[in-house]
């Protein structure tokens, strides 16, 4: 019996097609559930990119000098975006925080 991807309250879900949270009238299609699920992933990658910016934004007050190792760190993380595994990045595509 095959099974399909869905998303229930937020979460994906593997499904069997005789589940009874399958829906036979109206089923959006595979690049549709394909797509939500691609901008979840950006969304949760996006979260944790501004965590680790926010971590960082006292390097940016005015009476401190940000070094050039973290300035280089912080426009890496804003830059994930554009990487080219994003959204579905592995942890050596992170940058590494300065010490």
């Amino acid at each position: 019996m095959a099974t399909e991807k869905i998303i229930v309250d937020g979460e994906i879900m593997e499904v069997y097609e005789n589940d009874p949270r399958h829906s036979s009238q109206y089923r959006p299609s595979q690049s549709k559930i394909d797509a939500e699920i691609l901008e979840m992933q950006k969304s949760e990658m996006r979260a944790e990119r501004n965590k680790l910016l926010q971590e960082t934004d006292w390097t940016a007050n005015s009476d401190v000098t940000m070094s050039a190792k973290m300035k280089t760190y912080r426009k890496a993380l804003r830059d994930l975006p554009t990487h080219k595994n994003w959204p579905n990045l592995e942890s050596s595509d992170w940058p590494t925080k300065p010490s």
